[in-house]
């Protein structure tokens, strides 16, 4: 199943070629001995900004944030299994409004930072000549969720999360990457009960797979978590009520709809510059051909000023009423989908809240 997304860049920029790509998000549900798997792989738009860095430049930022939306939707509307995984090239830092959305609304964890003490790089490190010098971050994500099973029962566990740095050999015999970006691979296991990292003995091989500890084996005491997040931790912690995550999710979506009126906005003031340019243009053209007719300037190469002006200025008019229409119609699109998600999100709190208050 494949979800194309709504905003997939300019179709004029040829030179980017993200909207012939046709972005969107797919789902491969995978048969296992365990049961079904939902496996979500999305690539959202990428960061045409200098060095590809974060920040202002990135005219991007809008159209990400509403495909990582659509992205959350679809998922919500179609996951129906115990173990959820969302991955792919999100062209995006980790603490951006873009991972945000999915991580809140759908409760994604980050495989990597489970399993790893630091955030991890797939972009521009040193040793990818395709990305080198550009600025480093990690763009590419594998995120997930597990429905948890009574305890004490059989369940998913994710074992272990890296960075996987392919090479080829190519004909002069240079040690080649396979792309621009490394990608990050995760292994989870349906297993018994087992210990997490943090709470695992000295010397336990945490990415081993072989063998599955026996959840009645002796325990070295609780230490602190040597990996950047722990879902086991986070278990320990107190709990978070129904109404903070709701106020959280209530935030987050407010962000979501503020970032794609920005989006709109600068669709509009782009729709405008171009329609003047569309109308100075055929001023021109208009003006060099009455000037040519009346004999007073007496040019053979006033045809071809007419001819170029007269192509500039249609090419920005279809530009302005088609594709740039467009595109603010579709950001319109999204921001109701939005305050639609807003109101029904209100009622269900505020549903919530009565019940608790009836009790």
């Amino acid at each position: 199943m494949y979800h194309s997304f709504s905003l997939s860049g300019r179709p004029y920029a040829l030179h980017e070629s993200d909207f012939v790509a046709n972005k969107g998000v797919g789902l491969l549900r995978v048969e296992t001995p365990a049961g079904q798997i939902d496996v979500y792989v999305t690539h959202l738009l990428a960061n045409y900004n200098a060095g590809g860095k974060p920040g202002p430049g990135d005219f991007y930022q809008w159209h990400r944030t509403g495909q990582s939306y659509e992205l959350t939707q679809f998922i919500s509307a179609t996951n129906r299994n115990k173990l959820t995984v969302v991955c792919g090239d999100f062209n995006s830092s980790p603490d951006c409004l873009e991972l945000k959305v999915p991580r809140q609304l759908l409760c994604l964890r980050d495989a990597f930072t489970d399993t790893n003490d630091e955030d991890g790089l797939t972009f521009a490190s040193p040793d990818n000549k395709y990305s080198h010098g550009e600025h480093p971050m990690r763009m590419d994500y594998v995120m997930y969720k597990i429905d948890k099973q009574p305890k004490g029962e059989s369940d998913w566990h994710l074992v272990k999360s890296s960075i996987f740095k392919g090479f080829f050999t190519d004909a002069r015999g240079e040690k080649t990457p396979l792309s621009d970006h490394f990608g990050v691979r995760a292994e989870f296991i349906f297993s018994e009960p087992r210990p997490h990292v943090c709470e695992q003995q000295e010397g336990y091989d945490v990415v081993s797979t072989d063998e599955v500890p026996s959840p009645n084996a002796t325990r070295a005491p609780e230490r602190s978590c040597p990996t950047a997040t722990c879902s086991h931790c986070d278990e320990h912690e107190p709990q978070q009520t129904e109404e903070d995550k709701a106020a959280a999710d209530a935030a987050c979506l407010q962000e979501v709809q503020n970032m794609l009126f920005v989006g709109r906005n600068e669709a509009i003031a782009a729709r405008h510059k171009r329609l003047w340019r569309a109308v100075a243009f055929f001023v021109a053209a208009l003006a060099v051909f009455v000037s040519h007719m009346m004999s007073i300037v007496v040019s053979n190469w006033s045809w071809v000023v007419v001819l170029l002006c007269g192509i500039t200025s249609v090419t920005e008019y279809v530009l302005t009423f088609f594709f740039l229409t467009f595109e603010c119609s579709t950001f319109t699109e999204l921001i109701n989908e939005v305050q639609l998600h807003q109101h029904l999100h209100s009622q269900q709190t505020k549903g919530m809240v009565q019940a608790k208050a009836t009790k």
